[in-house]
Order: C-alpha cells, then structure tokens, then sequence
C-alpha cells in the first residue's frame, strides 16, 4: 500500500500463524527487533499494512528457518 502509515506484523511457527507475534502495531517504522525465536524452526511472517482504517489484503506470506536444534520433546 503506497503511503502507508503503519505496519501490523505476525509471527508463527504455522503459515498465517500468531503464535509468536499477534499483528503487533510498529506503526511507521521500517525495522522491528523480534522477541525471541525458537532455534531449528520455520518462522511465517505476514506484515499488513494500513493507511486510516484500510488494511492491505494481499499481503505475502514469507517464511525463515531459524539456525540450532529445536528443543526436545519431554
């Protein structure tokens, strides 16, 4: 969306999941610090943008392997 004026960015370990990130505001800015991400896993990300009270609607879906082991089933 041209002119936007903000992001909502989510994050999960399922496509279009929030598991980790629910469509947190960052507002106008174009760099975000994520919180904590598990080691050895596929992260989905989906950033919407919004102009007023108008939410993009095809977003693209991106996804990331972070590096480590994942934690072991107990």
């Amino acid at each position: 969306m041209p002119n936007a004026d903000g992001y909502f960015i989510t994050l999960g370990t399922t496509p279009r999941g929030s598991d980790i990130l629910d469509a947190e505001d960052v507002g106008n800015n174009t760099s975000f610090a994520t919180p904590y991400l598990p080691s050895g896993t596929r992260i989905y990300v989906l950033i919407n943008t919004y102009q007023g009270s108008l939410l993009s609607e095809n977003c693209v879906l991106s996804s990331f392997t972070t590096e480590g082991q994942p934690p072991p089933d107990i």
